[in-house]
């Protein structure tokens, strides 16, 4: 099921993705500068050798599309892939988030010691 753009505009929904990039070791001081100016971006966890995890909230699905394409396109970037995404109507979106900070738990990444 889908729906145009014009019926997507109508309804406000919040977006939040995580993605992983792989990134050339020597070229990671750049992409964390270039990500640390995009409001809706952030490093979750990055390490030495130049695996990322990256949250990144959207408006719609264009702004996430636009968002990978902008982070493949950096200078070192190797690869990057949406691995969560969830869609959830702005109203709801607080409340939800404040509630889901309370339950994180760390990451550990394979290979990290």
């Amino acid at each position: 099921m889908s729906c145009s753009q014009s019926e997507a505009s109508d309804d406000k929904f919040l977006h939040v993705v995580s993605l992983v990039a792989h990134v050339r070791p020597e070229h990671l001081a750049a992409v964390g500068a270039w990500v640390d100016t995009q409001p809706a971006m952030d490093i979750q966890i990055s390490t030495p050798e130049g695996k990322l995890v990256l949250l990144m909230e959207a408006g719609d699905h264009f702004e996430i599309n636009d968002g990978i394409a902008d982070i493949r396109d950096l200078p070192g970037v190797v690869n990057v892939v949406m691995v969560y995404h969830r869609e959830m109507p702005l109203a709801e979106a607080g409340d939800l988030l404040v509630e889901s900070a309370a339950d994180t738990q760390p990451v550990k990444i394979v290979g990290d010691e």
